[in-house]
């Protein structure tokens, strides 16, 4: 392969396991078509026999499927074309450290909700910044047909100058709003706000106000998983947490409603059973990914989020998830994105309001 020549991100990402975010290592492809790390789906099955992306019911033995060769082969020379290595966590510290000195001008958008990095999201537009673009559909999609890679930022007075790397793989106007299928990356500290003009094409004359800002990568801080204070000082936090969540886990785990499914394509039953303090990838997407599925308010999961070290996101969750501790009510503690679970929750009133109304109906007809 020539090392001369750049491989997009996109085609990078189809080689990456969808549970630990990582290029597939022994790749297995299950037979609804997805494929995942072998020790990943094994991990995730063992909960829930289901596949974690399209919940297909899983019916065959994981440790009978053979390995993907051809994905196995492609991600080989991936790695090799990267200089990928076998130790990551220095390794990624370097390149983002690298990135990191390397500003870049992208246009920002923002959004009420909750940002989660490293996971594709649904998410809400911020109205307020399109007043000067037409809401029609057609050329708000040619409008963001020429964004590859924006900023998206909470909209909050204390988080303003924090924000995510996103790639926009969709944008739709639903409504009357704008809804945007995204990809977080990076975190980035944001500077340099200005005011910019934004074109459509050549051949127009009309032109459109859009914010840019000069964006760098905030590098993760770097956490040594070989010395034994960190070490325990990790363990005793996940520990901690386990606690709490462990007894709510079980419950779910035994039932199949909506938010159990939830909990379980998100890779939270999966992250929890493993050794995750002795694994620097693990812990960082556990870190990461927790807040976004707790029962807490935005801001708060946004101070979490926008932590540079996975240590101090622990001790921020585990004093969030503090309050919890008496509550055997999962529903109390977890949430899910607000369509899916305002959607859920309706549909859970309407059938209690119907089985209230035939039970006051047969009770009449009784007498």
């Amino acid at each position: 392969m020539n090392n001369s020549t750049p491989i997009p991100k996109f085609f990078q990402q189809e080689f990456e396991c969808s549970l630990c975010l990582t290029f597939f290592t022994n790749p297995i492809t299950i037979p609804c078509g997805h494929t995942y790390c072998k020790e990943c789906i094994s991990n995730a099955v063992k909960q829930i026999p289901r596949c974690p992306t399209c919940r297909c019911t899983i019916a065959i033995e994981i440790k009978n499927l053979k390995e993907n060769l051809l994905i196995k082969s492609t991600v080989n020379e991936l790695k090799k074309h990267l200089n990928v290595v076998n130790s990551p966590q220095k390794s990624q510290i370097q390149n983002l450290s690298e990135k990191k000195d390397q500003p870049q001008k992208l246009i920002i958008l923002y959004t009420s909700e909750v940002i989660t990095p490293y996971q594709y999201q649904r998410i809400e537009l911020e109205n307020e910044q399109f007043k000067s673009l037409p809401k029609n559909q057609e050329f708000i999609k040619q409008i963001f047909a020429n964004i590859k890679k924006f900023v998206i930022a909470f909209k909050s007075n204390k988080n303003q100058d924090m924000g995510y790397l996103a790639q926009l793989q969709l944008v739709q106007i639903i409504k009357g709003k704008v809804i945007a299928q995204i990809l977080t990356e990076d975190i980035v500290e944001l500077s340099n706000k200005e005011p910019t003009e934004f074109q459509l094409n050549n051949e127009s004359q009309i032109k459109y106000i859009l914010p840019i800002i000069s964006a760098k990568i905030l590098e993760e801080e770097y956490i040594d998983l070989n010395d034994d204070e960190t070490l325990y000082q990790i363990s005793t936090l996940i520990q901690q947490i386990q606690d709490v969540l462990s007894p709510l886990i079980f419950q779910l785990s035994n039932t199949q409603n909506e938010l159990s499914q939830y909990l379980h394509q998100s890779g939270l039953f999966m992250y929890l059973k493993l050794k995750v303090e002795k694994d620097w990838k693990s812990l960082k997407r556990l870190s990461f990914l927790l807040p976004s599925l707790l029962n807490i308010d935005r801001v708060q999961k946004n101070n979490i989020l926008t932590q540079n070290n996975c240590i101090q996101r622990l001790i921020l969750i585990n004093k969030s998830i503090q309050r919890f501790k008496n509550t055997s009510n999962p529903m109390v503690v977890f949430t899910m994105n607000r369509r899916s679970n305002g959607k859920g929750l309706l549909n859970q009133f309407w059938l209690i309001a119907i089985s209230i109304l035939l039970a006051y109906l047969y009770t009449k007809l009784q007498f």
